[in-house]
């Protein structure tokens, strides 16, 4: 699950169960890309690497972390970047 995004999402594509998959990402973060669809399991790990490579320390804080566990050996991330969340969750 992902957090409280800084996004503006589309009413008129609320998801089912009311949850709202499309959202605009701050453009320091996405810039090639207005929407994306957190709902599409795609689009959504490819949003979470862009949130590890570009984000700022609040916007990795309302990633769901357990995600990131499960995503990190998938997620395509430089090495230093990889072993740092590695060796975060090893000792946690």
């Amino acid at each position: 699950m992902l957090g409280n995004w800084d996004c503006q999402p589309e009413i008129d594509r609320i998801g089912a169960g009311g949850k709202i998959n499309i959202m605009q990402p701050k453009r320091y973060i996405v810039w090639s890309k207005r929407e994306i669809d957190l709902g599409d399991p795609f689009q959504r790990k490819w949003y979470i690497k862009q949130v590890l490579l570009h984000g700022k320390s609040e916007d990795v804080a309302l990633l769901d972390w357990d995600e990131i566990k499960t995503l990190l050996h998938d997620l395509d991330l430089p090495p230093d970047i990889k072993n740092l969340w590695g060796n975060y969750f090893n000792a946690s």
